[in-house]
């Protein structure tokens, strides 16, 4: 009896320390999460203004073109980041769009797969700070208007929901 109430313990503390400390190697896949883009940390996004800059070198791309997003702290850092490309009507429609094109150990960056389709977000490898990070995005084959759409968490009570990038015409 002693061993399971250990057991039960030892898994409710390692729980925990993945709500208060959050997940340094990147945002973990469930639905929620890939629907929401909020992280499982404590307390509530941030209202107050973006701290971060979100710069896109192309507005306007053909089908399957890629375009760079770069996360730049303006004076702040970030601890993790999660980014996922979605139509400009975002708040209605929630389906991942394109995907994130990974080059393995480059900018502390790796894909995961929301609602099951490959790479269509990208979030941190570590919890290290960082100042920048650039990813890179492949448009969908359907042509449209799209957003970038940024997660951060400079620490674990404070963190910014799905700011929206610029809008990218794909043609």
């Amino acid at each position: 009896m002693q061993y399971q109430i250990f057991i039960v313990t030892l898994l409710s503390l390692t729980n925990l320390l993945k709500i208060v400390y959050g997940y340094s190697s990147g945002a973990p896949v469930n639905d929620e999460i890939c629907t929401t883009l909020r992280p499982n940390h404590p307390g509530d996004p941030q209202t107050e203004q973006f701290p971060y800059k979100l710069r896109l070198n192309k507005r306007s791309v053909s089908p399957g073109e890629v375009v760079s997003l770069s996360l730049t702290g303006r004076s702040q850092t970030f601890r993790g980041f999660l980014v996922q490309g979605r139509n400009q009507n975002f708040e209605k429609d929630t389906t991942p769009i394109g995907s994130f094109l990974i080059q393995q150990g480059k900018e502390n960056a790796q894909g995961i797969n929301c609602l099951n389709l490959e790479n269509s977000s990208v979030t941190h490898q570590n919890g290290e700070e960082k100042r920048n990070v650039t990813i890179t995005w492949k448009a969908p084959k359907e042509k449209g208007t799209y957003v970038l759409l940024t997660t951060v968490v400079q620490s674990g009570k404070i963190y910014w929901v799905g700011y929206p990038s610029s809008t990218i015409n794909v043609q």
